[in-house]
């Protein structure tokens, strides 16, 4: 990257800083916003670990059964 690219989003990042000093119902508002996504990121992939120790178990389940019905 070109440090003209570094600088402009360095003045996009205080531009934004300093507009949301001045509203600060807005910056709560994105705050709060940020919580939120990282509750539903945490708690999908606390989902995908429950959903997949389900799924493994039941195929050891079902490999059981198959091994236990091929051998009588």
């Amino acid at each position: 990257m070109n440090p003209g690219h570094i600088e402009e989003v360095g003045k996009v990042a205080s531009g934004t800083i300093e507009a949301l000093k001045h509203q600060p119902l807005m910056l709560a508002l994105v705050i709060l916003q940020g919580f939120v996504l990282g509750a539903v990121l945490y708690s999908s992939i606390s989902r995908q670990n429950a959903m997949t120790e389900q799924f493994k178990q039941v195929y050891e389940l079902l490999a059981a059964c198959i091994k236990e019905g091929h051998s009588s």
